[in-house]
């Protein structure tokens, strides 16, 4: 008998603009002991569809129209509030993405954890401390004891989301909704996170529903796995009918999009022959000074956080740079176009130290190299449609008359899989992902020698993502465009570049041929890396090994 039945379950949101079918349709069933995947892009309704469960939706705009949840005989979906406040938190918990949306941050953690067991248990104070204590334990808090004390912000992303677990499983529920939990965490974050799940729900028999966007994540979790787009289920089935026999055309898409980047790149760069360098980064440093105040403890410390970098860039060569929160990757980037204030180092560009010029000889140089950034939405204009977004650009070299500068703006909306039907609109009235091909048509206007990428694809869905990559490619062989391109997610390096730099505290630990760092990684900390890369295939998933990396020092 399934522990918990979902039929025909319709959720619409009644806005001003009309009504939205968040979920449409929806059947399914869990089973005990078994992890149920919901996988989906932004906005195919996957979250919608565990919030009304719960009765976590903002009721209005939200409205379930019709549909049945049954769960230990209770209509979940009919259920008043003082019912769903005893299962809630208590037979079935939810973990999300983001701990500190869930976690007051004036409270300590010992306060959040022992609040579930007074209330839904009744536990007296000392048999709640010493539950508390023993499932902080039981998730890899180190230290409980001391560590009950603490408040959220002095925990890691990753600890914090190991409160969120020990929360979730103070109470022994009999499912765990698990909602993104993973995605803001580095990799080797995540895979230890994911790691305890599966230990934790083996452990309970949690009947645990997984909702993720990552198809290298679920396949190794999940037994059952629903696709969904759209608000509609287009297919369900085992992981290996899934990843191994979709029927589906959106799924074989999703799965395509996901393969592609698990490839080796096998372009070959224009660099690979005698081309000299574009670009000469040695010995580079920079370094901050932690600002000192009552409230900050460690003012006056020296992060540094790009830490004697050198590296080289040859023409029409993409080199990766990857890391994880805090490697100092982005920083690098921004030091090299001198967006941040540089300590020391030299770097070169056509063999001119950009560190040695003055602000107006600076200027001349910069058309040469442009950046695309992680949120395209930010770095535009708001108030200038795309024609002037792009005009702004190209002027930026000298007048042009009116006709060659439409014939400029309309190739470079070619170039990026635009046309002149998007010249009049402004950036909020497009889709993230044709806000990053403006983004990128912005910064080839000037025709640069340099384009640094940072994480240009990680904000953007699976099918985006892939064709905003196949874009630079492309973008890379027509114009013989260097890159640097700076990313977390390695199987997005191993698609697109040349050759990768693995950075880590500041520091670049390897350098490497693309594809022979992924074949014979030398580091530790790079063998930690790819070891925690998920990977789109239910059988190799299960027997993929997290080596997780022990820095002596």
């Amino acid at each position: 008998m399934s522990l918990l039945t979902v039929t025909d379950l319709r959720v619409y949101f009644h806005t001003r603009n009309g009504i939205i079918k968040a979920v449409d349709g929806v059947d399914f069933e869990l089973q005990r002991s078994t992890t149920l995947g919901i996988v989906g892009e932004s906005g195919s309704g996957k979250s919608v569809t565990c919030q009304s469960l719960l009765g976590l939706l903002p009721i209005p705009p939200a409205r379930i129209e019709s549909g049945r949840a049954m769960f230990a005989g209770t209509d979940l979906l009919q259920a008043g509030e003082q019912v769903l406040r005893k299962i809630r938190g208590h037979r079935i918990a939810m973990i999300f993405q983001d701990p500190m949306t869930s976690l007051n941050p004036y409270l300590t953690i010992g306060t959040q954890l022992l609040e579930p067991l007074r209330i839904h248990l009744h536990f007296s104070r000392k048999a709640a401390m010493t539950r508390v204590l023993q499932v902080m334990d039981e998730v890899g808090i180190a230290d409980p004891a001391r560590r009950i004390n603490c408040y959220p912000h002095e925990f890691s992303g990753g600890m914090r989301q190991r409160v969120m677990i020990a929360m979730a499983l103070l109470t022994n529920p009999e499912i765990l909704i698990a909602d993104e939990p993973t995605t803001a965490l580095d990799v080797t974050i995540q895979a230890q996170i994911l790691e305890l799940i599966k230990n934790l729900q083996a452990r309970h028999n949690l009947a645990v529903i997984f909702i993720t966007h990552d198809l290298g994540v679920i396949a190794g979790l999940a037994d059952h796995i629903l696709v969904m787009h759209r608000g509609k289920v287009v297919e369900q089935g085992s992981a290996e009918t899934i990843f191994y026999r979709p029927q589906a055309d959106y799924t074989k898409n999703l799965l395509n999009s996901v393969l592609i980047t698990a490839n080796p790149r096998k372009f070959v760069a224009q660099a690979s022959g005698n081309a000299g360098h574009l670009l000469s980064v040695e010995n580079l440093k920079t370094y901050y000074r932690l600002p000192t105040g009552f409230f900050n403890r460690a003012g006056g410390q020296i992060i540094k956080a790009v830490d004697d970098v050198t590296l080289d860039l040859r023409q029409g060569e993409i080199l990766g740079l990857v890391g994880e929160s805090g490697s100092g990757k982005s920083t690098t980037g921004r030091s090299i176009m001198r967006l941040t204030q540089v300590t020391s180092g030299v770097i070169r560009l056509h063999g001119v130290d950009l560190l040695t010029l003055e602000r107006r000889k600076l200027r001349t140089i910069r058309p040469e190299m442009q950046m695309i950034f992680q949120n395209p939405y930010a770095s535009l204009n708001p108030r200038l449609t795309i024609q002037d977004t792009l005009a702004e650009a190209i002027l930026i070299k000298g007048k042009l008359t009116t006709a060659d500068l439409q014939n400029q703006i309309l190739q470079l909306l070619q170039d990026v899989g635009l046309d002149a039907s998007h010249l009049r609109k402004y950036p909020h009235e497009f889709s993230g992902g044709q806000r990053q091909r403006i983004a990128i048509a912005r910064a080839i206007a000037l025709r640069p020698k340099l384009l640094i990428a940072d994480e240009p694809v990680s904000s953007l869905d699976v099918t985006i993502r892939a064709q905003i990559l196949r874009l630079l490619l492309e973008l890379n062989d027509k114009y013989a465009l260097s890159m640097l391109f700076i990313s977390h997610d390695l199987s997005v390096i191993r698609y697109i570049t040349d050759r990768t730099a693995v950075m880590y505290r500041g520091k670049i630990v390897e350098l490497a041929d693309t594809e022979t760092l992924f074949q014979s990684p030398q580091h530790p900390y790079t063998q930690a890396l790819l070891s925690a890369i998920p990977v789109p295939d239910p059988v190799k998933e299960r027997q993929r090994r997290f080596m997780p990396y022990s820095p002596k020092s």
